[in-house]
């Protein structure tokens, strides 16, 4: 259902918007609401930006006009009326590009002391949720507008003043894209389609389902917000005007029309909208607003001047875009490189690690070298003097394994009843278990009412022993299961030293050797240790000794007892020092690669079959290096790379860089300036400069407002 929901919301919102608009037609709901005319009082109180006189009635105008806009008409639901006629300047210029956040902090005080209780009652408005419960408000939001979701969230997370005004901020803008209407039509939707298979809600069609029950400005953010705001945008007029920004009284008409115009055809888009359809519908919205055509016009007027300003003030930043170009050819500069680097084994963090490649090397080199990893091996039978855990033979075998713990489950419980009544193994039960003391001499009959009358976890006890007896006895058992056990076909290496087990349970090498060697029928059901047990078949093996790799002989723990035995103690401090011995063999490589030889690379990281009894390769060639190609942006090159990269030439070579992987080098394949973005990236430039003027500007007639206000 949810999948349907996702897949055609775009659809949906669309019908549903269509729906609950036309719902709102002006021949219906706004017929009905005919205010009286309102007689308001009109005192001086206090001057604007340009020196005139700035009265209540003025101020109160402007924010009547401005308390709802059109965005608004889903938050009623026939409760109520939305001003039509306002395209929303506070919700899209002021609140949602933050201006209205510095009307909030130029006149805090007093706008807290009201918004605080607003906002105490906020955090603890619950959202609608239905009597099925898993239709709810939040799932919905959540569903179809993730960020007003996390907006939310983040609202009733808000601590100080200014967090909450931003996060309020954002909920107000978030409606208008998720209004309340639209989610009662998503639920009736829902509701719908499951049919008779949930509970309904009668009440549905009728909840306030606005988000803190707030359908205006004066709601959301409280009377003294609204009239800061009023005045803020009254004395923007006049500064707009005293700069020579000028809006005819013709000009504000025909935007108060042309708003008009825009909500008839989002009413009814089917026909064409008549002169005299359209001049009642601006006549009932001014009355609506109980306002005079003369004072809505200069409402509007003082709006769009202000506006004007804004606009002109934000659009009017200067990006040079040759230096632009030239900037962002610098910074999006880039090459694409192919990198050398040792092979991830050969990457040391700790010294206690990098102790045991000196360990191996030790055991393996056929003479100390000056590049630290040597090429020169010693032969096999003097390296099994100096490390016999380092030399090791292969057998490739199908290996099927059993502890004998596991068949303990397999012994039935009459078996083991019988078992433990003979009189031999009675004997042997009285001489372990104290709890038997003193009843050697009872008849069977006897012994079997003896052993039920005992504890559980004693009678536990005894039979967990007598089962292993019975399985040691018969080895027939543990042969029958292994036959059926599957096997795994794998590479087994046995060295010719170590304390580390070839299988579980087994280290007696000399003696396993001599089994493989000769392919006895030993190895069927064989044990060292009575617990672990195991069918061995070879089915190849290698015919000489071989040398371990660095790699294999590190992972299986060999490297760690030879430091270990040997009494080898760390002689490098840090990560660097460790990379300083490196470097000398990566400067090596570097003069090989240079030179056209490119032998000692692998694409990859070397790793033997685990399956197969391949031919090992020469043992050289575990040093040899891995290469990947990289391409490297200037604006996002990782820390091994400078200014050098950028100015080299095609095919050219790099010096040993030390980076967080060990030394490595480079050679540059190619550079190039991508430009593709630059003018997205001007146009953002523009953007981000005339945010900021126009909040520098929003800054100083606040200042100038509060001035005013503090010096009167």
């Amino acid at each position: 259902m949810l999948k349907y929901l996702r897949k055609y919301q775009k659809v949906i919102f669309a019908v549903v918007a269509c729906m609950v608009i036309a719902s709102f037609s002006f021949f219906g709901t706004y017929g009905t609401m005919q205010p009286e005319k309102r007689v308001e009082e009109d005192i001086i109180i206090g001057k604007a930006l340009d020196g005139s006189d700035l009265s209540s009635k003025e101020v109160n105008q402007v924010g009547r006009f401005l308390d709802t806009d059109f965005y608004d008409i889903m938050n009623f639901s026939g409760r109520g009326s939305a001003n039509l006629l306002n395209d929303g300047f506070v919700r899209n210029d002021l609140l949602k590009t933050g201006l209205g956040l510095f009307v909030f902090q130029s006149y805090k005080n007093e706008i807290w002391e009201e918004l605080s209780k607003k906002v105490s009652k906020f955090k603890q408005f619950k959202t609608y949720v239905h009597p099925n419960k898993f239709i709810t408000f939040e799932g919905l939001v959540k569903q179809f507008a993730p960020h007003y979701s996390q907006d939310l969230e983040n609202f009733r997370r808000a601590e100080s003043e200014e967090e909450i005004f931003e996060s309020l901020a954002k909920l107000y803008v978030d409606q208008t894209i998720f209004p309340p209407e639209m989610v009662r039509k998503m639920m009736l939707y829902i509701e719908h389609q499951y049919g008779n298979a949930v509970q309904t809600d009668s009440s549905l069609r009728n909840v306030d389902l606005s988000l803190f029950y707030a359908k205006n400005l004066t709601d959301w953010f409280g009377a003294k917000f609204l009239e800061r705001t009023s005045q803020f945008i009254i004395n923007g007029a006049a500064f707009a005007a005293k700069q020579g920004y000028k809006v005819s009284f013709e000009e504000a008409k025909s935007a108060l029309m042309q708003s008009a115009l825009r909500r008839l055809k989002e009413l009814d888009s089917s026909k064409a909208i008549t002169n005299d359809e359209l001049n009642k519908f601006y006549k009932q919205q001014l009355s609506l607003l109980q306002m005079e055509e003369k004072e809505a016009i200069k409402v509007v007027e003082k709006i769009l001047v202000f506006k004007k300003m804004l606009d002109e003030v934000g659009s009017s930043v200067f990006v040079d875009s040759v230096l632009y170009k030239q900037f962002s050819e610098f910074a999006s500069k880039g090459a694409l490189v192919e990198i050398y680097k040792l092979p991830s084994y050969l990457k040391f963090k700790k010294s206690e690690d990098f102790i045991k490649l000196e360990a191996y090397l030790e055991g393996v080199s056929k003479k100390p070298s000056d590049f630290l990893l040597n090429e020169e091996f010693a032969e096999v039978d003097e390296v099994k003097k100096r490390a016999p855990e380092l030399v090791e033979k292969r057998f490739l075998v199908k290996v099927a394994s059993l502890k004998k713990s596991n068949l303990e489950s397999d012994i039935s419980m009459r078996k083991t009843w019988d078992w433990e009544l003979k009189e031999e193994n009675w004997a042997l039960l009285n001489e372990i278990f104290p709890e038997l003391h003193g009843c050697k001499e009872i008849d069977f009959e006897d012994r079997f009412a003896y052993l039920q009358a005992l504890d559980q976890s004693v009678k536990e006890k005894i039979d967990q022993f007598s089962r292993r007896k019975i399985l040691d006895e018969d080895v027939n058992i543990m042969k029958a299961r292994l036959s059926l056990t599957p096997t795994q076909k794998r590479v087994l290496s046995v060295t010719l030293e170590g304390s580390e087990e070839v299988l579980p349970g087994v280290q007696d090498r000399e003696k396993l050797l001599d089994l493989l060697e000769n392919g006895s029928e030993k190895l069927f059901c064989y044990s060292e240790n009575g617990e672990d047990f195991h069918n061995i078949e070879v089915i190849d093996k290698s015919s000489l000794w071989e040398i371990l790799t660095f790699q294999e002989a590190n992972q299986r723990g060999i490297l760690e007892q030879i430091v270990l035995k040997k009494g080898m103690k760390e002689k490098h401090k840090s990560e660097s020092d460790i990379n300083i011995k490196l470097i000398p063999y990566m400067r090596k490589m570097l003069q090989l690669f240079v030179s056209g030889d490119e032998r000692s690379v692998f694409a990859q990281d070397v790793r033997m079959s685990d399956e197969t009894l391949e031919t090992k390769f020469a043992l050289e060639r575990q040093w040899a290096l891995k290469k990947e190609e990289m391409r490297v942006m200037r604006k996002t090159m990782p820390s091994f790379f400078d200014e050098k990269l950028f100015s080299m030439q095609d095919k050219e070579w790099s010096d040993v860089i030390s980076s967080e992987e060990g030394p490595v080098f480079y050679r540059v394949l190619e550079t190039f300036v991508d430009t593709s973005d630059v003018a997205k990236k001007m146009e953002e430039a523009r953007a981000l400069l005339g945010r900021e003027a126009k909040e520098a500007l929003a800054k100083e007639l606040l200042e100038k407002m509060v001035t005013s206000t503090n010096g009167s």
